[in-house]
């Protein structure tokens, strides 16, 4: 089994739930995307204070269907991104998963013209996950898949570059799970790696967990949880 989240609401989403409230002096569609992109300037933005909730909401939402479901994790991915690596941190705090998690740049979020996009930096990312009590705490780190030091494109994905990623994505995690019996792969990533993964365009929510197949057929866990 192929267990995708999303991450929680984090502050990009924050600024830009903010800015299409007040309009901003009357902009719309792409000129107020535009804008939101153009001002934020949060390289890796981190949850938003209702983020934190929601995603403690919803790990515990996520560990009683563990307990319902007589489920155990074999293997836990992360994209390398802050809001990603937060949301992890609360659910594994939440679930007492104590084995290593992987850190891939392929499950980052795709980059379009988003500053909040680009994320950090490779030895600064490691060196404030070691340092904090709250990210990762304790747990082993495999970060074998970090070959580049900024491994994060400035530049937007083209379809077919993009489409090669979630191929990958799935090759290494969804049929690998789906093929070995007991094996439940665990993943945090982001909005657009959910929708690569899936056969539909329904929205996924933040910190929404799915269990996709390999032929893009999923099945919700439970419903997102917590502030919008």
């Amino acid at each position: 089994m192929f267990v995708y989240v999303r991450h929680a609401f984090s502050r990009a989403n924050k600024y830009q739930t903010d800015m299409q409230e007040k309009g901003h002096d009357g902009l719309e569609g792409e000129e107020l995307l535009n804008y939101i992109n153009a001002t934020f300037d949060e390289r890796d933005a981190d949850l938003a204070d209702q983020g934190i909730e929601q995603a403690k909401e919803s790990a515990q939402l996520f560990k009683q269907w563990m307990i319902d479901n007589d489920i155990s994790i074999d293997q836990v991915v992360i994209s390398p991104m802050m809001r990603a690596i937060r949301t992890a941190s609360i659910f594994l705090e939440a679930i007492g998963y104590q084995g290593e998690v992987t850190l891939d740049p392929d499950l980052q979020e795709r980059m379009q013209e988003n500053i909040a996009d680009l994320g950090s930096d490779k030895t600064p990312l490691l060196e404030r996950i070691r340092n904090s009590s709250d990210l990762l705490n304790g747990l082993s780190i495999d970060e074998s898949l970090l070959t580049k030091e900024a491994w994060y494109a400035a530049d937007a994905e083209s379809e077919e570059e993009f489409s090669a990623r979630i191929d990958s994505v799935r090759d290494k995690y969804v049929r690998t799970a789906e093929h070995t019996k007991g094996s439940i792969t665990l993943a945090f990533s982001h909005h657009q790696i959910g929708q690569g993964l899936k056969n539909d365009d329904d929205r996924i929510e933040n910190a929404a967990a799915l269990d996709i197949k390999s032929d893009g057929s999923y099945t919700s866990l439970y419903k997102a949880a917590g502030p919008k």
